[in-house]
């Protein structure tokens, strides 16, 4: 099954496999690593672990989903998999994906953040289209081909809302995506530090998070520092959570 590309939608729809409830899990039809569809009546989306494929049109048009969650087996998401999901807040995309497909996320319009792994390499057409509360979307793979036109077109198709911010490395291609779509980018960064003998910190700038550890001489190791003196002061603004243990 490693070997699979591409499963195109509805390749078993009307025949006795469709029809074999033993070929079901959980409202879902599979072939061996494959995941061909689900039927309307899923809310809470769980693919089985060894699922590495997930066929054209899969899970589209089911506004029962609220939750979606993916086997760290899944290496591809095919075209329109998760199309207008208009009840699906968030996803996790595990580590070990390689290819979303054309429009996978297209009208996925509660998605407020995707953070697509390293593991990527391909990113179709329209995957990010109608995500209109999409804020981030964070590329980390910074040779990711992303399939884009920026020019209109008909029917109001684009790439990506013009509200969502693009993260990814400096000189990527999410970079260029950004620029071409003229949406703001920012580039991935994480800084990390000791201060003291002994306290350690960690700062992430898609998160905005601060963490502080080993803290029992905390107040020692920062007590000396005057204004604009501390490690994480050049980029104090970023900081939204701080995490103290």
């Amino acid at each position: 099954a490693s070997s699979l590309k591409y499963i195109g939608q509805d390749i078993l729809r009307e025949t006795a496999y469709y029809y074999d409830d033993a070929n079901w899990q959980n409202d879902v039809l599979y072939l061996d690593s494959a995941a061909l569809c689900g039927r309307n009546t899923i809310s809470n989306l769980k693919i089985k672990e060894g699922t590495e494929i997930i066929a054209d049109y899969a899970f589209a048009c089911n506004d029962n989903i609220v939750s979606v969650s993916l086997p760290d087996s899944m290496r591809i998401i095919c075209d329109l998999a998760f199309d207008d999901l208009h009840a699906l807040p968030s996803i996790e995309l595990p580590d070990g994906i390689e290819y979303i497909g054309k429009s996978a996320f297209d009208g996925c319009d509660l998605l407020t953040e995707l953070d697509i792994p390293f593991s990527v390499n391909y990113i179709g057409l329209f995957a990010f289209n109608r995500t209109d509360k999409l804020e981030k979307l964070i590329i980390r793979n910074p040779h990711c081909t992303i399939i884009d036109n920026h020019e209109e077109y008909a029917g109001g198709a684009y790439s990506v809302n013009t509200n969502t911010t693009v993260y990814g490395e400096e000189g990527s291609t999410a970079e260029t995506f950004a620029n071409n779509n003229g949406v703001d980018f920012v580039a991935l960064f994480s800084q990390s530090g000791k201060t003291g003998s002994r306290c350690m910190w960690t700062f992430d700038n898609v998160s905005g998070t601060l963490s502080i550890s080993n803290t029992s001489n905390y107040y020692d190791s920062i007590d000396s520092y005057t204004y604009g003196k501390a490690p994480w002061f050049s980029f104090r603004e970023s900081i939204k959570t701080v995490i103290v243990e």
